[in-house]
Order: structure tokens, then sequence, then C-alpha cells
């Protein structure tokens, strides 16, 4: 089951198995609009996990339908109903967006040159991104190997890395740099 639905379970007229629009479906922008409120109160272990579970959903019935919906089914992985097929708006942002911050756990501010590594997954996967844009005309490649990071970017920017260990704000210069995270 999705963990954000449009209507709670036990309001009246709550579709439990299609959603029937506002009567349960979950909405990939409104999952959007809730996470980004957890991530600013500071929330990041149950945005975490409302993320995979919004992923893990839409991975299903993209894997048992072919396509993207405009909306979802609350307590299955099905599309709602009624719902556009293939409705790449902001249902197409969540699987890109919600992976790279809430899952991997990177995210950039650039007008301060900030990248920041918020490490969800466990220590021992390998994560990270290769070819993220940052700033106008930079890329990053950001690899979290066991207790290494490598960065590779070609311009300069501040690495803020946090696990549930550690905290580490680094400069980062163009080129590559390793990090020892033991």
């Amino acid at each position: 089951a999705h963990r954000i639905p449009s209507m709670s379970a036990d309001s009246e007229g709550y579709n439990a198995s299609t959603g029937r629009y506002w009567r349960g479906g979950v909405w990939p922008a409104m999952n959007m609009m809730v996470l980004r409120g957890l991530r600013t109160a500071g929330q990041h272990k149950l945005v975490h996990k409302i993320a995979m579970n919004h992923l893990q959903n839409v991975h299903q019935v993209f894997l048992d339908t072919g396509a993207f919906w405009e909306n979802y089914a609350p307590e299955s992985a099905a599309p709602g109903d009624p719902a556009e097929k293939d409705f790449i708006g902001p249902t197409g942002l969540t699987p890109i967006t919600l992976l790279l911050e809430d899952v991997i756990g990177i995210s950039v501010e650039w007008p301060h040159r900030r990248v920041y590594f918020d490490r969800r997954l466990p220590l021992e996967q390998t994560c990270g991104v290769r070819n993220y844009p940052v700033g106008p005309e930079g890329t990053l490649a950001l690899v979290a190997d066991g207790r290494t990071l490598t960065l590779t970017t070609d311009t300069p920017l501040t690495l803020v890395y946090r696990d549930n260990e550690q905290n580490l704000q680094t400069a980062v210069s163009a080129g590559t740099t390793k990090i020892d995270l033991s």
C-alpha cells in the first residue's frame, strides 16, 4: 500500500481499490509536496521510507502495465481509476527526483556551490550518481563504495556528507577526490 493517499482510509467516500481520483488516489505531485515538507522538518528517515515505498509501487505498476499513470490505487500496486495512462508530468518527476534526493540522498544548493550527500542506504551498498549537473555548466560523479567516497567534478564545490555515524564538510577542487570515511 502507498503511504500518502489523497484521503484518509477512515474518511467517508474513501475508495480502497482504485482511489477513485481524489477519494484516496495517490498523486505523485502530492507525494513530492509532502516529502519536501517532511525533509524541511528534518524527518529524513521517514522521507527515505516513504520515497522507497512510492518508488517500489510506481515501479511495480510500470512493470505490470508498461506505463506511468496520473494517479495510483492507494492500497495496491495498481493504476488509479480514473487515471491517465503515460502521464509523464509530475509522475515522471518522482522516479528521478525521489531516487536521487530521498533514496540515494544527493541534492545541490548551487548558489552556495554546495552538494549534500545524506547517505541513507547501507554503508556496504555502493551508491551514487554520475554526470549529475552542478551549476550552469559543471558535472559531478559521486560514488560511495563502502567507506570510500570518490568525487569527480569539473568545478570546485563544497561537499556536505552525512550518514548515521558522521558529518563531514569539505572543500573539493576540480578533478578527482577520494575521501576515506572510516
